[in-house]
């Protein structure tokens, strides 16, 4: 499984996405650095960027990472190596590359912050471990499309509506209900409707932190209320964790079972 994963991340590393993936960070980071001068603006600007780029990136490019490595996971499987360890190296592999280009991204920023705000640090690795939970989620997704679909267009047609549920439809959803129920105590219900997205998960994961209750969102509120800061900000974290297991336990029963050749 190990070589596997470094031949993958080896791989990964000569293409010139691995450049364009951190630069484009880079520039996002500093740019809103220097925008204003109020950190905690700078961090949700940045925050917004993570949670709507980074589950689209991992998706579409895990996705056709995947699709294009099918051959060589067909070779691999006739020499005597455990589908296991295929699907393991794998997916580490993407996903390890994926979390070294974002970390790199950042890199900059948290420089920055170090010289200019230090107070704001913590945040910033909330940010960056929110980000590699994420990127570790969303690979998971895209292992799980493709083991799914034999059709690629299937598969990317299905990743897009992924990230358009996480970034766009979940939300409605909670909007919906709120609006629908006013009247009724439903801070239950949208409490647990925030656990069914990922990128909500990480959103108030690093905004219970940032304590800024006007752009929190209801969820995050609703979660400060249930469990207070520390608790919700643990329950936000593990409910990305299982974001990660979910999938990627459900694609490696699937390839286990899946017919390679």
């Amino acid at each position: 499984m190990l070589e596997i994963l470094k031949n993958n991340f080896r791989d990964i590393l000569k293409g010139k996405w691995l450049l364009v993936y951190p630069l484009f960070f880079v520039f996002a980071s500093i740019g809103f650095f220097e925008l204003t001068s109020t950190p905690s603006k700078n961090l949700v600007s940045l925050l917004n960027l993570i949670v709507i780029f980074l589950p689209l990136i991992s998706l579409m490019f895990g996705t056709f990472y995947f699709y294009n490595s099918r051959k060589f996971m067909e070779l691999l499987l006739t020499n005597p190596v455990s589908r296991k360890a295929v699907f393991w190296g794998n997916y580490l592999g993407v996903s390890f590359s994926l979390c070294a280009g974002f970390i790199l991204g950042l890199a900059p920023a948290i420089i920055l912050y170090l010289i200019r705000s230090p107070q704001e640090i913590p945040i910033l690795l909330i940010m960056v471990l929110s980000g590699t939970l994420l990127t570790f989620s969303f690979t998971a997704f895209a292992v799980l499309i493709t083991t799914l679909f034999e059709d690629r267009s299937k598969g990317f047609g299905f990743s897009v509506l992924i990230w358009l549920y996480v970034s766009l439809i979940h939300d409605g959803i909670i909007l919906t209900v709120t609006v629908l129920f006013s009247r009724y105590p439903v801070g239950r219900i949208v409490m647990a409707l925030s656990f069914l997205n990922p990128v909500g998960l990480a959103r108030i994961l690093i905004l219970l932190r940032l304590d800024i209750s006007a752009v929190m969102g209801y969820t995050g509120a609703v979660l400060e209320e249930f469990f207070g800061k520390s608790e919700g900000m643990i329950m936000a974290a593990s409910g990305l964790v299982l974001w990660i297991l979910l999938p990627l336990l459900l694609s490696q029963v699937l390839f286990q079972k899946k017919d390679l050749g």
